[in-house]
């Protein structure tokens, strides 16, 4: 592998949450310098807190959960979309634009990127209108990816375009730092923990290329 670039976002008191979302909390369990013979900590996080990936429980009744996929689906050929020059949100005639090749990981790049720097949840972001995630859907992804909270509006209470990914169990990528990326082919890993119950979980993603 060469050129490896991380496109996970740090945790820690800084990290923008969705609103309602906890903190995600480190708790110091032992310590060395305080006469404990190791340092040992507990983490306080949810499961879809900064960078992770969305699984179709979160979206549908009986939906599949992480245990539902092998390793291998969270690995393999990515393709970048550049949208930075969406304003508002992403739609069919702006992806009619773009040639996608079927069975890759799709990463939106879009002006989001750079509100993962803030440490404050911005309402103000670029999604996907629902007739667009069904036509990303029509390429057979391996996921979605994008480069904030949601797929949706932040007013969305029916998450039109993550349900139509959860229903065909497509998982869902957000809050991946995009900054560096440029249009095109890529190889695309987003390893979740071991937890076969979770319907989401963060991840450590990165982008590689040949």
């Amino acid at each position: 592998m060469k050129n490896i670039i991380d496109i996970t976002i740090p945790l820690g008191p800084d990290t923008p949450l969705y609103p309602g979302d906890p903190q995600p909390e480190l708790e110091l369990l032992n310590c060395i310098s305080e006469g404990d013979a190791l340092t040992a900590s507990k983490l306080h996080l949810a499961s879809h807190v900064g960078t992770h990936v969305d699984l179709p429980a979160h979206f549908v009744e009986n939906g599949a959960t992480l245990g539902d996929y092998t390793v291998d689906r969270f690995v393999g050929p990515g393709w970048v979309l550049d949208l930075s020059d969406v304003s508002k949100s992403i739609c069919v005639d702006r992806l009619a634009k773009e040639k996608i090749p079927e069975q890759r990981h799709l990463i939106l790049r879009t002006r989001n990127s750079r509100l993962l720097q803030e440490s404050n949840f911005v309402d103000d972001y670029v999604y996907l209108e629902e007739d667009a995630a069904s036509w990303l859907l029509e390429t057979n992804p391996l996921s979605i990816g994008i480069d904030y909270y949601s797929l949706d509006p932040v007013d969305s209470v029916a998450f039109k375009a993550h349900r139509r990914c959860a229903e065909v169990g497509i998982p869902v990528f957000v809050c991946l730092d995009l900054r560096k990326l440029g249009a095109g082919a890529c190889w695309f890993a987003g390893l979740p923990v071991s937890f076969p119950a979770l319907e989401g979980a963060p991840v450590r993603a990165i982008v590689w290329y040949d």
